[in-house]
């Protein structure tokens, strides 16, 4: 296409016609097109120059900074996480439950991860303790894995379930690296 027949194509299918079947003109053509310039001109200029001072007189606060570091928030919601978790079980324990050894089970994680959070909270966590509790925790899990490995090998076992634990493992691993230091 030549510059001219570009120009007639472009000007033709954004433009509003000068005439509707080729005799009869487009009804409110100036109207519209008046009102279409005093909408652009009003969003456009008309905000843009009154932005700067409708912000100057509005004043708006900046946000105020997290007084917290990641690590000592991170520390916060585990701790309340702990808590919250702790007093939800001893709510629910009924004397049944107190035989239950999966409700003990829980019991026990959830106390543990309480008394880890408080810990870490007072500064009082034994890192040498922790780290070695890191690494035998690690070692179990590459030997889960290789497990997992293993029978993947052999007849009989369905790909899917060893892959979901897998997964599982995959899961643990990164739950212990996220909430121990690395050490």
């Amino acid at each position: 296409m030549g510059g001219h027949a570009w120009g007639s194509f472009i000007g033709r299918s954004i433009l509003i016609p000068v005439v509707i079947n080729e005799t009869t003109p487009f009804p409110f053509r100036n109207l519209i097109l008046f009102i279409t310039f005093i909408v652009i001109l009003v969003t456009l200029v008309f905000q843009g120059l009154t932005l700067p001072w409708l912000i100057r007189k509005v004043r708006p606060e900046e946000a105020s900074p997290a007084t917290k570091s990641a690590a000592e928030t991170e520390l916060i919601i585990q701790e309340r996480l702990a808590d919250a978790g702790l007093a939800f079980l001893k709510g629910r324990q009924t004397p049944e439950m107190g035989v239950n050894p999966h409700y003990q089970n829980l019991l026990e994680r959830v106390s543990l991860d309480h008394v880890f959070a408080s810990g870490k909270m007072k500064g009082v966590v034994d890192e040498d303790n922790l780290h070695a509790f890191r690494q035998i925790y690690l070692d179990l899990l590459q030997r889960q894995r290789a497990i997992l490995q293993e029978l993947n090998r052999e007849d009989g076992f369905d790909e899917a379930q060893i892959r979901k634990y897998t997964a599982l493992v995959d899961i643990e691993e990164w739950k212990l690296r996220e909430r121990l230091p690395e050490g």
